[in-house]
């Protein structure tokens, strides 16, 4: 992950200098610099040193001319601007990280192998809207309508197995001889009606 933070006018790089700095840049500079330990690029610009790097970059050049300084600092996670006007807290700087972390995991699979996954998932989960969208974008990954077939039907078997095993064990229980249903409770339910035997949860 990348954090790019373009600070207002300072007097130095994080503004925690002087006598008495700021207790928020203090917890911000602190946050920002667990964060590299543990790999993150973190890169700071100071409105005041920096000036040309604001100007670089697009959309922190566009809120300047449109809103002023008034809207710094600006952060810019991976390239696109998440949060303006004020720092981050530590639990958006944990979620950035977090959502970054997936997305470097997606990346790892090509754009032909995500949309199998997609459709597998699609099928299992019983999504028409998603299948709506994965399948044409299969097809423009340039995966054939035979490879799209063969994961449908893959994972219509993985999506069936449950379905088959829960059934079986039904029977099986059923041949065995256990009690005829209703003689006991299946689950903790308030209703008196279930609860007498003339019904099983609903």
């Amino acid at each position: 992950m990348k954090i790019s933070v373009y600070d207002p006018p300072m007097c130095c790089s994080t503004g925690v200098c002087g006598p008495a700095p700021d207790p928020e840049l203090v917890r911000v500079a602190a946050d920002l610099e667990r964060l590299a330990a543990k790999g993150t690029v973190v890169t700071r610009y100071n409105l005041a040193r920096q000036a040309q790097a604001f100007l670089e970059q697009d959309e922190v050049r566009k809120l300047l001319q449109e809103k002023g300084p008034e809207i710094l600092p600006v952060i810019v996670v991976d390239g696109r601007v998440r949060l303006t006007g004020r720092y981050p807290a530590a639990r958006e700087l944990a979620a950035w990280s977090a959502e970054a972390e997936e997305e470097d995991l997606v990346s790892m699979l090509s754009k032909r192998e995500s949309e199998l996954v997609a459709i597998g998932a699609a099928i299992g989960s019983n999504c028409v809207p998603c299948i709506e969208y994965h399948i044409p974008e299969a097809v423009r990954a340039g995966l054939t309508v035979e490879e799209i077939r063969a994961s449908i039907h893959l994972a219509d078997k993985v999506k069936q197995t449950p379905a088959r095993k829960i059934l079986e064990a039904a029977f099986g229980l059923l041949s065995a001889g256990t009690e005829t249903p209703g003689t006991a409770p299946c689950c903790s339910t308030p209703d008196p009606e279930a609860q007498s035997g003339s019904k099983c949860c609903g």
